[in-house]
């Protein structure tokens, strides 16, 4: 190995080092909020802490959308996250609260999305709801049954896509607004989707070759896992024996930061200009 190629490989290492560091997480926060204020400031892109469900800001949207006409750094990635840790976060915090625990998670998702949008992603893609937490107290699914019946939505221009059986849901009003939210948005541009995978899993899933609702056949570039867990849960295991980088995150999901996931991304770009 020559010296130019050990220079590559420390940078990556400490770029990792940077993200994964418990230590660092302090800089992390401050570097994500310091980066959403110059968004407000100087290109008029506020970054709100709402839910994917509720109304968007159509100025916001004006804005982002001509920022992301130039960004070029991670333009055209595919990116999926599994969003581990809700619960845990929850607990650490003493919340109770059925609604308040499902929010910080929704909000984790609705700031990655903004952030996807505006850096020219392709798509982002959400493992939620796995067939296998239907096991689990029935609280967890009574959260997403109320707050999905309880949502509105309007106004985005890109694409959102439901995977997973959805009728393992007892209730039908589940799956009838999860679909709206994607009928809703089937005529719009393909330049930017957002899926969501609930009540999916992989092996089973992908079964049903001839099942849109069921068989995710895209690829992705990088897959993220939160809280610091090495599994795949069953997700996307065929994408991931095709070439997806794997990437843990140790922080749980609602603490995952911009900082961690822009950083991240940029060690992904430099890894495929180096070494491939």
């Amino acid at each position: 190995m020559n010296t130019n190629s050990r220079i590559k490989i420390f940078i990556l290492r400490s770029i990792d080092s940077i993200i994964c560091c418990k230590s660092f997480y302090p800089i992390h926060r401050l570097f994500t909020w310091l980066y959403t204020r110059y968004l407000s400031l100087f290109h008029g892109i506020k970054i709100k802490k709402t839910t994917v469900f509720q109304e968007v800001d159509s100025k916001a949207l004006d804005d982002a959308t001509l920022y992301r006409k130039n960004a070029v750094a991670f333009k055209g990635l595919d990116v999926a996250f599994i969003c581990d840790g809700n619960r845990r976060w929850a607990k650490r915090r003493n919340i109770t609260d059925k609604k308040a625990k499902i929010d910080h998670g929704l909000y984790k998702i609705e700031e990655i999305s903004q952030h996807a949008y505006i850096h020219g992603f392709r798509s982002v893609s959400f493992f939620v709801f796995a067939i296998k937490n239907f096991a689990r107290n029935n609280d967890e699914v009574d959260s997403i049954k109320n707050y999905t019946c309880s949502a509105e939505f309007k106004g985005y221009p890109f694409k959102i896509r439901i995977y997973g059986n959805l009728s393992l849901f007892k209730s039908n009003q589940v799956a009838e607004k999860l679909l709206e939210l994607e009928e809703k948005t089937k005529n719009n541009s393909d330049e930017f989707t957002i899926n969501f995978f609930i009540a999916y899993n992989s092996i089973e899933c992908d079964k049903y070759t001839e099942e849109n609702r069921l068989f995710f056949n895209k690829n992705v570039d990088i897959l993220f896992r939160t809280s610091g867990e090495r599994r795949l849960s069953d997700f996307m295991l065929r994408q991931i024996a095709s070439g997806t980088t794997f990437t843990t995150i140790s922080s749980l999901w609602p603490d995952f930061t911009i900082s961690q996931l822009l950083l991240s991304l940029l060690c992904y770009r430099l890894e495929r200009r180096w070494f491939k």
